[in-house]
């Protein structure tokens, strides 16, 4: 969904939250409701497993039928033994398997990478007041205060900016600093241009702000990239 074209007060109404923050019984309600903040992933698979996984296919298995065929007319009466070709098969499926391997084993390691980037704390306003939360019991509707060094816990519409400026390269690819504010934009300005909304992973590395919390876990921007490298296919 999008929230950059709308203005806090249509969010905080549609999300059953106020300028005060939530309550502990609305935090619960909606942690049962929306889940942890945090970024899943499916069963670690261990590199021995990924490396067997690339010969698990018709055609390697066709290949290696025609090597070992290859080898088995070599050996026949009146034929000399002839090993060439059946190398050559043999060396091209391992250097797919490792050349896959290679791919899935990054693949593996950036669900991961986007896991451990996730800040351990988050300040937030509860029943009017700051409180320092476990990043990932914040929910949608929180109010979280931001300064510099702050690692972002959650995709959030800004409220309130005193010179804040993000870092977002590693969302977007931009390298500049981004400056935040709290004005409406277009319905259809990009993620990178997106002035008012601040995102999970990405860091504060300038000034100090307050935004309210809209996406959580999977359903951030940094979620919805963790799921397209879980569930790509070969």
């Amino acid at each position: 969904m999008a929230w950059h074209d709308r203005s806090i007060d249509e969010i905080l109404e549609d999300l059953g939250s106020s300028r005060k923050g939530l309550n502990d019984q609305e935090a619960s309600s909606k942690l049962e409701e929306n889940g942890l903040n945090a970024i899943e992933s499916g069963e670690e698979i261990s590199p021995l497993k990924i490396f067997l996984s690339q010969f698990q296919n018709f055609l390697i298995y066709l290949l290696i039928g025609a090597a070992l065929i290859s080898v088995g007319v070599g050996l026949l009466p009146g034929h000399s033994p002839e090993y060439t070709d059946a190398a050559l098969i043999l060396l091209i499926l391992v250097a797919n398997g490792v050349f896959g391997f290679i791919q899935d084993y990054k693949a593996e390691k950036s669900i991961k990478a986007l896991k451990d980037l996730s800040t351990p704390d988050a300040t937030v306003l509860r029943d009017g007041e700051k409180r320092q939360i476990d990043s990932r019991n914040v929910v949608p509707g929180d109010i979280i205060f931001l300064e510099q060094g702050d690692a972002v816990p959650a995709d959030a519409r800004v409220m309130e900016s005193q010179n804040l400026e993000t870092d977002e390269s590693a969302l977007t690819g931009e390298s500049a600093n981004v400056s935040k504010d709290e004005n409406v934009l277009e319905e259809d300005t990009t993620l990178a241009e997106r002035e008012n909304m601040v995102f999970r992973n990405t860091t504060v590395v300038k000034g100090r702000g307050k935004a309210l919390v809209v996406e959580t876990g999977m359903k951030t921007e940094v979620g919805d990239i963790a799921e397209q490298i879980e569930s790509a296919e070969d």
